[in-house]
């Protein structure tokens, strides 16, 4: 059975927001993505989708057409990783608090600060505020967002439950 299920990043708002009334919008063209199993990597648009940024880079053509859902299923049997580097104006390192404003990340993905692990985020339904105060370095900062695959991360928590519980949950599409 063929299943048709789209890996989709959305990434509404990210924003940094201090006590100071200062707010800087993180999204816009400065982020890239790769995979960390194949050797694909691009720039990328946020917010967007990780079918939109293939497209663009020329890996896939428009999935929306034809077949697309079957040609391009191996996408959402990825993880996917998106980055960017962030040079914050001196305002920024005066404030009493730095939040990472998140809401709409689709997906499971884990959240990296100047490579500590800040949080890990299930559901695109909730806005997270995230503080970074402490983890500011002056110059260059770095922001990682790592996407579990999906498809296969939601085929395990059914097993899981499955296996806990004596019970399958449908629909079973794997």
């Amino acid at each position: 059975m063929s299943h048709k299920i789209f890996y989709w990043l959305v990434l509404l708002s990210i924003n940094f927001v201090s006590s100071l009334p200062f707010k800087i919008d993180l999204g816009g063209t400065h982020w890239n993505f790769y995979s960390p199993k194949l050797n694909i990597s691009g720039s990328a648009i946020v917010p967007g989708d990780i079918y939109a940024d293939l497209e663009t880079n020329n890996f896939i053509k428009n999935p929306l057409f034809g077949q697309g859902d079957k040609i391009y299923g191996w996408v959402g049997q990825q993880d996917w990783i998106y980055e960017r580097t962030i040079l914050f104006p001196q305002e920024v390192y005066k404030a009493n608090n730095v939040l990472l404003k998140i809401h709409g990340l689709n997906g499971f993905s884990s959240i990296y600060f100047n490579d500590y692990h800040v949080a890990n985020l299930d559901n695109q339904f909730l806005s997270y505020s995230i503080n970074l105060t402490s983890l500011l370095v002056k110059g260059m900062n770095f922001l990682r967002i790592s996407f579990k695959s999906n498809v296969k991360e939601a085929k395990m928590r059914s097993d899981v439950y499955e296996l806990l519980n004596n019970h399958v949950l449908p629909p079973v599409c794997f």
